[in-house]
């Protein structure tokens, strides 16, 4: 059963309330969850609700929300809330629910501490929203999901948060902001392959390759970007054998910044996210599997830039720079 988003009051007597009880970042992390267990406190009641998945009984739940006016589906619906600085994200936890919402992740990190070095870009749109994280963290703009249920929980959390302000719109990609130009687009599409036989989920798969739909939404940025713009796309990109990373963006009448890790085997990308894509990935001829941040701004060529697994969180002061400089003045790789 999905949760029905609080009303605006409602969500904002409720952050109140976690608050009042010390429900924060700091509380959660050195609260392990066998702590949480053995306490019954209305801070480690909502760590075992919310963070640890664990049902509250009805004294328990009176205990936590007092006289909070609370829906009861929101208790029942066990969402989870993650912290992230100062904010309160509710999400799914991960299912094979087609519209399953999921957490802050890691790639979210990477574009948020890419994006928040331009703080004078007052145009933002969050593609592909999801829960609103990135929207929620730069605290400004508009956010688009083709998931009715990511759209309730954007909001919801907007709300939680105090954020009035924000804007969440349902529909597919571009089109619920048609004929609009941003300053600042950040874009974290779904970018898992699925093989034929395999049932698509919103929040997974970018199409039978994977980066289908990236592709799709790169070719679409020009027509939405203001002419002093920048976007930014985070996406795994399967290569064949002897296929540059280079030839799979298209980035026509674009300038290009790929920020991209080194080659990923496809045996190791098929332990992390599953061994029935091996024979999807053989059929395919994919060899390998490239991380990339896109950052586009108006003009042409491509600069490609390797990123080793400790410079992700560096590179936004990097990219500004690089935003600011003539293409032919580009570093030629990260340091």
């Amino acid at each position: 059963m999905r949760a029905v988003p609080l009303r605006y009051n409602q969500a904002l007597i409720l952050a109140d309330r976690f608050r009042e009880i010390g429900l924060n970042a700091v509380e959660s992390g050195r609260t392990p969850p066998r702590h949480a267990a053995l306490r019954d406190d209305p801070a480690a009641l909502a760590l075992r609700l919310f963070r640890d998945g664990v049902p509250l009984s009805d004294s328990e739940s009176a205990c936590l929300f007092n006289s909070c006016d609370v829906p009861r589906l929101l208790v029942e619906s066990r969402l989870r809330l993650d912290f992230v600085e100062d904010l309160f994200l509710f999400s799914d936890w991960p299912s094979s629910e087609p519209d399953t919402v999921l957490p802050p992740g890691e790639t979210a990190a990477i574009l948020y501490k890419a994006a928040q070095q331009f703080t004078a870009y007052r145009r933002v749109l969050d593609l592909c929203c999801g829960s609103g994280t990135l929207a929620l963290l730069l605290g400004r703009g508009i956010g688009t999901d083709l998931n009715p249920h990511a759209i309730e929980l954007a909001r919801m959390n907007a709300a939680i948060n105090g954020l009035a302000d924000i804007e969440f719109r349902q529909g597919s990609l571009f089109a619920p902001v048609a004929g609009e130009q941003f300053d600042l687009i950040v874009c974290q599409p779904p970018f898992v392959p699925r093989p034929p036989e395999t049932s698509s989920h919103l929040f997974l798969h970018g199409g039978l390759r994977g980066d289908e739909l990236a592709r799709e939404i790169l070719l679409d940025i020009p027509r939405h970007l203001s002419p002093n713009g920048l976007a930014m796309l985070y996406s795994d990109w399967p290569l064949a054998e002897g296929e540059l990373l280079a030839e799979r963006i298209p980035a026509e009448h674009m300038h290009a910044q790929l920020f991209a890790s080194p080659m990923i085997t496809r045996e190791s990308y098929c332990e992390a996210y599953g061994q029935e894509l091996r024979p999807h990935f053989e059929t395919m001829g994919i060899t390998g599997i490239r991380q990339c941040l896109t950052v586009l701004t108006h003009g042409h060529g491509i600069d490609e830039h390797e990123v080793l697994p400790h410079q992700w969180a560096c590179l936004g002061g990097w990219i500004k720079a690089a935003a600011t400089m003539p293409t032919s003045a580009s570093p030629a790789s990260v340091k």
